[in-house]
């Protein structure tokens, strides 16, 4: 297949856009895909990929002064900057600094809300619901809209009821 761009070279790289539900692909050379901003796989010239997706998502700025390393696995600030991955479970806690506003970032959240085990999943499950309807209604009564907010109120209220 050809590049789509300049009708000269072969295609091998595929660009899949995708804007407001609307998918575009394109074939292009990778001399147009450079010319684009692009690199082609393989060829990202960074040694993390997800830099080329979130371009801020470490940034140098927010780089310590002293590279220090986490005292359970001594993974250190720069391997993380470089790979974008944690060595052990207390990274999370140990680089707490560093990792927090990322996540925040990309997930919208510092929790995490995992599946439900199916053994717990009734009472467990009830309880995230009415947890989440509970917000819903807060936001509801701060933007003023009152019908939505008295429509979840009883929902709640009936789920509260069936729990008892």
């Amino acid at each position: 297949m050809q590049c789509q761009r300049c009708q000269q070279r072969p295609a091998n790289v595929h660009i899949v856009q995708v804007n407001n539900g609307v998918k575009r692909e394109e074939h292009v050379c990778q001399q147009c895909a450079a010319q684009m901003g692009l690199a082609a796989i393989g060829s990202l010239g960074q040694s993390n990929p997800l830099e080329k997706i979130f371009p801020n998502l470490f940034t140098p700025e927010a780089a310590p002064e002293t590279d220090r390393a986490c005292p359970h696995c001594g993974y250190s600030c720069q391997e993380l900057r470089e790979s974008g991955r944690l060595g052990c479970g207390d990274c999370y806690q140990y680089f707490s600094g560093e990792v927090q506003p990322v996540l925040q970032r990309i997930h919208n959240s510092l929790h995490h809300q995992g599946k439900i085990p199916r053994r717990l999943g009734g009472t467990l499950g009830r309880k995230r619901q009415l947890d989440d309807l509970r917000n819903q209604l807060a936001r509801c009564v701060l933007d003023e809209r009152f019908e939505e907010a008295a429509r979840l109120r009883d929902q709640i209220r009936e789920m509260e009821k069936r729990g008892e």
